[in-house]
């Protein structure tokens, strides 16, 4: 299971810091790029969600060894951003024209500020990369496609012994917040 991989590197991890009332929820995703087999795995799980009329993939600056990895599972182009909102045609990497339909791929569905994300959308489409489906690594299946539901993944872990419900329902809940 794909969720208990990400645990098992440590990508994902439930934590009672010393000194510290609560336990916190740590995503390391930074650290992806250390796990080939885990992005081929990530690549592959992709795969059945992806769209028939997806031509390109686009990914946040954060979110490129992701992209990577199902770029070369798919042989789909990707194009990824550098972070600098503003000026689409130099902020857009990669190889793209017009009207491609564009599966936009992140490692979370978190969303601090959703017109940040309107505005990455709406920049694409500028370049012509038509965001039509959304897919995350990690996030809340009832909200978008993704690939782990981070609150199933953490209860999966209390429920298979390996994780004590206190620390779950805390993290859980302080993740929220």
């Amino acid at each position: 299971m794909l969720a208990d991989e990400l645990f098992a590197c440590g990508l994902i991890q439930v934590t009672l810091p010393a000194g510290a009332e609560h336990a916190q929820l740590d995503i390391r995703f930074d650290m992806l790029p250390s796990y080939p087999a885990l992005l081929a795995s990530i690549g592959t799980a992709v795969m059945p969600l992806i769209g028939d009329d997806i031509e390109r993939l686009v990914c946040p600056s954060d979110s490129v060894a992701l992209g990577v990895a199902v770029s070369l599972v798919t042989g789909l182009p990707l194009v990824w951003h550098t972070g600098v909102m503003g000026t689409p045609t130099q902020n857009f990497v990669g190889a793209y024209d017009i009207d491609h339909p564009t599966l936009l791929v992140r490692l979370t569905d978190s969303v601090p500020d959703k017109t940040e994300l309107d505005t990455f959308i709406r920049e694409a489409g500028q370049v012509g990369l038509t965001v039509v489906q959304q897919v995350a690594l990690l996030g809340d299946k009832n909200n978008s496609a993704v690939l782990v539901d981070l609150h199933d993944a953490v209860w999966a872990r209390v429920n298979a012994g390996k994780l004590p419900a206190a620390l779950a329902e805390t993290a859980i809940r302080r993740r929220r917040d």
